[in-house]
């Protein structure tokens, strides 16, 4: 194969300018047995067959398709393909028929659990087959074969990846992710909290749902790994002094203490006999407080 002299192309193609008219594509053939095909917007002209501008290179230039002019509110267009006729209505229903049956099989696959809650690797699947059972259901160029395929690796991976999951902990934890403990009598930990993808107001908006008042209602909360809570209580005689979680209160916390009492601190909910003046929290460091309340849970 001739080499391509970048010199000799760029002589070339300002030669070639000097007599373009509109778009075109342009292809360089280097030597009769390989071509390196290219297109442009930025020539202007138009040449019946191809011209020998220089040594080893010949350039045939083509008139691009013109984009055709849209129509607005045409009706014709927006319910009628102007590329396929009406019958192919017919081969929709029938696509869309079959990869509905695809999808529900593989659906099928994780059970009444995975209808219910879906975990992080369900919930991909569900976004992989969707996507793949739409481009099926009305793209006439979409062979069903390629699609069964993609369903049948899906479900095998499912299936795969649950024998797994059941085999290793550590491989569990990393695909749908391991339970955290957030809340532990009464206080947030702070070093599993901060790695959570959670702020302090999804954390307690969760808990006010459960009738929360105060963290010292909450002996434990975690974090499953489906994304939900699961929140164990005191009982009513064993409630201690908590941070209070109702949003009006929150937004009073205090910088300095103007009378002595027990405190909880605004951000992990640590409490303390507190006296008057500024005080640091010996957990997280945060320096607002607010009172603590003893109230008891109304289920």
């Amino acid at each position: 194969m001739a080499k391509l002299d970048i010199a000799e192309v760029a002589s070339t193609q300002q030669r070639a300018r000097q007599q373009l008219l509109f778009p075109c594509t342009y292809i360089y053939f280097l030597n009769p047995n390989s071509t390196i095909a290219l297109r442009t917007e930025e020539f202007f002209s138009y040449l019946p067959g191809p011209s020998q501008c220089s040594r080893n290179i010949f350039i045939l230039f083509l008139p691009m398709a013109q984009a055709k002019q849209v129509e607005p509110f045409d009706w014709h267009r927006i319910l009628w393909s102007e590329d396929a006729p009406p019958a192919f209505l017919g081969e929709v229903a029938l696509r869309c028929a079959i990869t509905y049956l695809l999808v529900l099989g593989v659906l099928r696959l994780t059970g009444r659990r995975g209808v219910r809650q879906l975990s992080i690797f369900e919930l991909s699947i569900i976004l992989a087959l969707g996507s793949a059972a739409g481009d099926a259901m009305f793209y006439s160029d979409v062979p069903l074969t390629h699609i069964a395929v993609v369903f049948l690796v899906v479900g095998l991976m499912y299936v795969g990846f649950n024998f797994l999951t059941e085999k290793s902990v550590r491989f569990s934890d990393w695909l749908e992710g391991a339970t955290i403990c957030l809340i532990d009598e009464g206080r947030i930990e702070m070093q599993a909290f901060s790695k959570q993808n959670l702020t302090q107001k999804e954390l307690f908006g969760e808990l006010r749902q459960h009738q929360v008042e105060h963290l010292g209602q909450v002996r434990k909360l975690y974090m499953e790994a489906t994304g939900n809570v699961s929140v164990y209580f005191y009982p009513d005689e064993e409630v201690r002094p908590g941070l209070p979680i109702w949003p009006e209160l929150l937004k009073k916390a205090q910088l300095e203490i103007t009378a002595a009492g027990p405190y909880a601190c605004s951000v992990c909910g640590y409490t303390h006999e507190l006296t008057p003046g500024k005080h640091t929290c010996a957990v997280c460091q945060n320096q607002h407080w607010l009172p603590s309340s003893t109230a008891k849970r109304q289920a």
